[in-house]
């Protein structure tokens, strides 16, 4: 089974909840716990546990070996925590290890809100000013250097001063 909690970051991760040891294919848990992070192209393998806010860095593999399989499926603790990331920490590398450094997650947003009431209306005046200054800008777009909208986002223009 796989479990992901709320707000985890994938982030193109690799969980295969399976693996193919001695001529046999032995499926395990993989649990990904609320807030955890997963880096890009990291890979997740059975029986293995992201806890809550805990990190495993990009590239980095937190899988199982064939050796670390068999005392699992013996019921050795040790081997198994070898595969659970605690809360908070950061987790690097093929096989992953712990990096000694903490994940800290902010607990309240800094700085002021958004209005969402105010969100639509300010979307339909910048659609507005594109309608009407995009012809516009298109007009003086190959003869000076300008500032001009478009999808409602600005983006400087600089020409090139050698039009024919």
């Amino acid at each position: 089974r796989l479990k992901i909690g709320e707000r985890a970051v994938l982030n193109g991760a690799k969980l295969c909840t399976s693996v193919y040891a001695r001529n046999k294919i032995y499926i395990g848990d993989i649990r990904i716990e609320s807030d955890a992070k997963l880096g890009p192209e990291s890979y997740v393998g059975p029986f293995s546990v992201v806890k809550r806010e805990a990190e495993l860095t990009t590239l980095s593999a937190l899988g199982v070996g064939e050796k670390q399989l068999q005392a699992i499926l013996r019921g050795d603790s040790k081997e198994q925590d070898k595969l659970i990331i605690p809360e908070h920490h950061i987790w690097d590398g093929v096989p992953a290890v712990d990096t000694g450094r903490r994940r800290k997650i902010p607990t309240r947003v800094v700085g002021k809100q958004t209005n969402t009431k105010s969100f639509p209306v300010l979307c339909n005046m910048a659609d507005l000013i594109v309608a009407v200054l995009g012809p516009l800008a298109l007009t003086v777009f190959y003869v000076l250097p300008g500032v001009y909208l478009c999808e409602s986002v600005i983006f400087v223009v600089l020409l090139d001063q050698t039009i024919n």
